[in-house]
């Protein structure tokens, strides 16, 4: 990891106002939930919408007698000659603010393929470390409606069963920090208007309008189904409703452990067999994947059409 300083051109950084009006009352109020946070880590790409972000959580916090500490954080993936002004860009929005700032550098070498994939997990790998290096208790990153939406419709295009159907969440542990995304319903739109309301040019990723990728594509699609009545509102609302069905399920996993299970000291966990081929498929398949996630130690669970077949062999007999 190396950090970032210098000065950007081009690229205009407007002195900050903390106070200024552009972010409203709701928008500011869902900052609410981390006023008792020790440290918020803001993880800022330059775009807009992480841009917005900055600004929000800077006017939230300033309104405050007291709360957390806020300070930003940056990958610069060096997979384009831009990425590196585009750091110290952030870097100068961050001290016009007063925020401390970090910027780490991704030197794995760029997979040939799954780029993507690879940039997403190499990014959160190197924030989450200097979110817990600085001492912070949360990390927000930008995620909004329209990101949500996209998740819900590259999601069901792989199949996905109810908890990826249910998308991003709202606030997840992760490694001892809590992921949070204050902006998960707000359209994309309304926070570019906070950014131009503050006089910043945002961060243009070239990416964001490249077929090759899924999501761009899945982007591109989006106003075709609007029209037929799957707008971004839509799909996010579905997601949640989604979500809360996930949580029930979480709920009842959470019970037959707690009735029918047992670990020994290997951390081997043993299922009693009448319990569990009395459970509904959809529990004992959650069960199978939490159980499959603590054995492998992996961030997500496993695709469920590998769980189904585990499932078919365990309630057999």
């Amino acid at each position: 990891m190396r950090c970032c300083s210098g000065s950007s051109k081009n690229r205009p950084v407007p002195a900050a106002d903390p106070s200024a009006a552009g972010g409203d009352a709701a928008l500011l109020a869902r900052f609410a939930p981390f006023a008792g946070a020790k440290r918020l880590a803001l993880a800022v790409s330059g775009g807009a919408d992480s841009l917005a972000l900055l600004i929000l959580a800077c006017r939230w916090r300033a309104g405050l007698a007291s709360g957390p500490d806020l300070f930003v954080l940056n990958v610069d993936h060096g997979l384009r000659p831009e990425s590196a002004a585009e750091s110290r860009f952030v870097g100068e929005v961050a001290g016009r603010y007063d925020l401390a700032f970090r910027s780490m550098r991704w030197d794995g070498p760029a997979p040939a393929s799954g780029v993507e994939a690879a940039a997403r997990g190499a990014r959160y790998a190197l924030l989450l470390d200097a979110a817990r290096e600085a001492g912070a208790t949360h990390l927000a990153t930008a995620h909004h409606r329209d990101d949500q939406a996209e998740t819900f419709l590259m999601r069901l295009a792989r199949g996905s069963g109810v908890y990826g159907l249910a998308a991003m969440a709202g606030d997840v542990e992760r490694d001892g920090i809590r992921l949070v995304r204050p902006l998960l319903d707000v359209p994309h739109d309304r926070l570019v208007a906070v950014v131009r309301e503050a006089g910043l040019v945002p961060v243009e990723d070239p990416h964001n309008a490249d077929p090759g990728f899924d999501r761009v594509r899945f982007r591109q699609r989006m106003p075709m189904l609007a029209a037929e009545g799957l707008d971004a509102a839509t799909l996010a609302a579905t997601a949640r409703r989604l979500g809360r069905a996930a949580a029930a399920l979480d709920a009842y996993v959470g019970r037959l452990f707690a009735n029918a299970a047992t670990a020994d000291a290997t951390g081997a966990v043993r299922l009693d067999a009448q319990a569990w081929r009395g459970e509904p498929e959809e529990v004992r398949l959650r069960a199978l994947a939490r159980i499959m996630r603590a054995v492998g130690g992996a961030a997500y669970v496993p695709r469920f059409d590998s769980i189904e077949g585990l499932d078919d062999r365990s309630s057999e007999g």
